[in-house]
Order: C-alpha cells, then structure tokens, then sequence
C-alpha cells in the first residue's frame, strides 16, 4: 500500500514521538533517574544520534512511502525487522567513535522499548488507516470510449467504483470556459473528486480543464488502457516535443542486488546448517528406524532461469517417487514424516541447495518440473516467477495457508510475482522474520 503524503508526515511525527520516549525510557532504566534534566545532560546527545539514525534507515527502507503489512500484526513483525537494521549501523558507529554513546546499555533497552512503542503505535495507525480508507471509497470518472472504459475498469480495485463521466457529455475542441464549469460541476455533484483520460487531449483543451477542474477541486490523470502497474518503474523523459516514458528493468533481476542477497543467504544458512546439524541427525536416524531408506527425498524443481535442478528435502512419505501435492491427512506421509513437517524440520536440508547456489532463503518455492509446464500454459505471466531464485520460505507462504493444492495456484502466483515486483532485503528479512513466528506457533494450515 502506497501512502499520500499526509500519511506519510503523520508517520513520521508518530515515529519521532515514540523513538523519542524509547531513549526517555531506556536512558532512565539505565541510570534508574527519571528526572528530564538529567535525562537531557546525559544521554541527550547519543539519543538525538541514534533517533536520528532510525529515521533515516525507516526513510531509506521506504516505510514513509509504503507498506508490505497486510494487517496489524505484520506492521509490527515488519517495523521490529527495520529497527533491527537499524541498530547495526548505530552500533558501528558507536564503536569507532567511543565518544558519541555514553551507554552501550541505553542502546539495547532503546532498541527493545522502540519495538513495543514503535511497532504499536504503527499497528494502531494501520488499523486506523484501514478504516478510513473503507469509509473513504473513491469514486472516480473517466473519460472515453465503451472499450477503454472497460479495459480501466479491470484494472481497478474491489474498493473503486466508477462513473464514466462520457455519459455526462462529451467535451470537445469547441468548449469554452463556462462549458468545463458547467461540466465540472455536474461531476462535483456527483462526488466524483477524479476523472481520468484514457487518451491526450489537445493542448488548449487540457489547459482549460486542467485549471476548471482545479476550481471544482478535481483532480485529472491520464489512465491508459492497458498500461497498469506490473512492478516496472516507470519514468519520464522528452524527446523533442514527444513525452517518453520508460519502463524499469526490475531490481531483483540486477546485479547488485542478486550480488548482495547471495553474500547474505551464505551469511545465514551456514549458520543455520551448522546449528541445526543435531537435529538433521536425529531426523536421519529416525527415519532410517522406522521405514529404512531412503532417509532423503530428491526431486528435479524449476530454479532461476527455468533450470532445472534437484531439491533436497527429508523423506515424510512411504514413498519417493511421489509425483503429486500432499493433501491434509494424507495417508502416504509416515508418523515420522507427520512429527517433521509439523515443524519444517524436512525442510532443513535444502540448506545445502542455498550454500550450492541453487535456492535463496526466501523466493517463490521451487515448482515440480510436470507443474510448471502445465501452469506456464495456463498463466501468461508464470515464468517471470523464475526471473528469481526459488526460496525454502517466501511471501505465499506466510500470507497463505500452508498446505497448499494446485486450485490454489493462481493465488500463489499473484504472490509470487509480488515478491518478484518488490524484492528487497528488507522485505527478505521481514519474511524471515514472519516465517520464525509463524514457526514458533506452529501454523500448520
């Protein structure tokens, strides 16, 4: 959700706010004194540092321009993840120069306080915004013809309606200034704040509507038919008199970023392998006694590029060779098999295809090799999932449910290609971030 910038102030004041009462908070536990003054000789300089380190990662990671949050409980997993990333730097900063932080201590205690402060206060705002959005319902007017109206109105969401301000009348080269106001009045009346063009119009005709329209309080766009939001960043530039615009390459498909998601996924998953050895090893050995070999499920997947290469997963079933989607209760899963998936412990070693290089810790889950030939014919847009590595965790599986059957696709994808459209380590991190929660609770449908 992309935010105006009334909302976008409003975020920032209440960040301020909260980062501000977090250093109160955390300089007072520190040194057990709650006078202000005090507060203000101490700790004051080191608070303004660190506040003002927090505002500028919230401010690059784009949380004063949009939100991945699709309800109250993500905005606080996801502002939990940017205020961890923004302790890093501050505690870099504070360890080459000494000087700058009086308390090492204040530092934690700000951290954890801010998640509390920070994250709720976001997470009242999101329900607060949602609210006034649904109250809010925009109604915008276009003008054109019967197909362009059409071709607009799939475009827009469930929360838009539509007026087609043709119906009203039809402007024309020949219109004055008093005929715009006539006009604009009529589509003020009917509580239509926008109207949107689905061609050019010509240049004095434009400039009488633009400021008639400025005098109803309309606002006018252009809406091209057909030219909708795909994740490709679009910009403008001028050749001669003629408008260009430019479309974006994605980027999660550039260098840098693939660059520095590969150093990170090597960060953590050696880690993770390392630390989960003892109880990959436990799982080995309880399949092996209790339905023998193989303890391994192998699988030829779709990756990056539309390569094929082969998961690893723990065996949970009586076979291996299984070649369908596991459906709930299914009776080709074992005890042990059961026990595994309940906690992700089957998932552990495709591990080792993150350190290969064939996987990422998040990305769309790699499909079976019969699945995507069949899924490519019916979805247009199904490879572009491919334009990324498939991950072990990814943004389908924490905003669905986990067991998943192929009717479910269609959404998976709308997913998947969402992820691809926005890719970032933040986002990568708050996916994690949601991914370790909804393990701890045990969501298993």
């Amino acid at each position: 959700m992309q935010f105006d910038a009334g909302i976008a102030r409003t975020l920032l004041l209440l960040d301020l706010v909260m980062f501000l009462l977090a250093a109160y908070f955390a300089g007072a536990v520190v040194a057990r004194h709650w006078s202000l003054h005090y507060f203000a000789q101490r700790f004051y300089q080191s608070s303004v540092i660190f506040v003002a380190i927090w505002l500028i990662c919230f401010e690059r990671l784009g949380l004063y321009r949009w939100s991945f949050a699709l309800s109250f409980k993500d905005e606080f997993y996801y502002t939990a993840v940017a205020l961890g990333l923004g302790v890093v730097p501050q505690f870099i900063l504070f360890s080459i120069v000494p000087a700058l932080s009086t308390s090492r201590l204040v530092l934690v205690y700000s951290f954890l306080i801010a998640i509390v402060l920070v994250g709720g206060s976001r997470m009242v705002a999101h329900a607060i915004r949602n609210e006034l959005l649904r109250r809010q319902e925009r109604k915008p007017a276009i003008l054109g013809d019967e197909e362009a109206i059409r071709a607009v109105q799939e475009s827009l969401s469930s929360s838009e309606s539509l007026a087609k301000a043709s119906e009203l009348w039809q402007p024309n080269a020949s219109w004055t200034v008093d005929d715009y106001s006539r006009w604009f009045g009529v589509l003020a009346s009917q509580g239509c704040k926008d109207l949107w063009l689905t061609k050019p119009l010509a240049r004095h005709e434009l400039a009488l509507m633009l400021e008639t329209a400025a005098d109803h309080g309309v606002n006018v766009a252009f809406a091209i038919p057909g030219l909708r939001c795909s994740g490709y960043p679009l910009r403008i530039e001028h050749s001669g008199h003629q408008t260009l615009l430019l479309p974006s390459r994605l980027k999660s498909c550039g260098a840098r970023f693939r660059l520095t998601k590969r150093i990170a996924d090597v960060l953590l998953a050696v880690p993770i392998l390392l630390l989960s050895s003892p109880f990959m090893l436990l799982a080995a050995l309880a399949i092996w006694f209790s339905s023998g070999q193989p303890i391994f499920f192998r699988q030829k997947r779709v990756g990056r590029g539309g390569k094929t290469f082969e998961v690893f997963k723990f065996r949970t079933m009586r076979t291996n060779d299984d070649r369908s989607w596991a459906t709930p209760g299914d009776s080709r899963i074992t005890p042990v098999g059961k026990f595994l998936r309940r906690f992700s412990i089957d998932e552990l070693p495709q591990l080792f295809n993150v350190v290969r290089g064939e996987m990422s810790l998040v990305g769309p889950r790699p499909e079976m090799v019969e699945f995507v030939a069949e899924f490519e014919q019916r979805f247009p847009r199904y490879s572009e999932r491919h334009f990324v590595k498939p991950g072990i965790t990814g943004w389908a599986q924490i905003n669905m449910r986990r067991i998943l059957q192929p009717s479910d696709i269609e959404q998976v994808l709308a997913h998947d290609l969402f992820y691809v459209e926005n890719a970032s380590i933040y986002l990568d991190c708050s996916i994690l971030a949601k991914t370790i929660a909804e393990f701890v609770f045990h969501r298993v449908a």
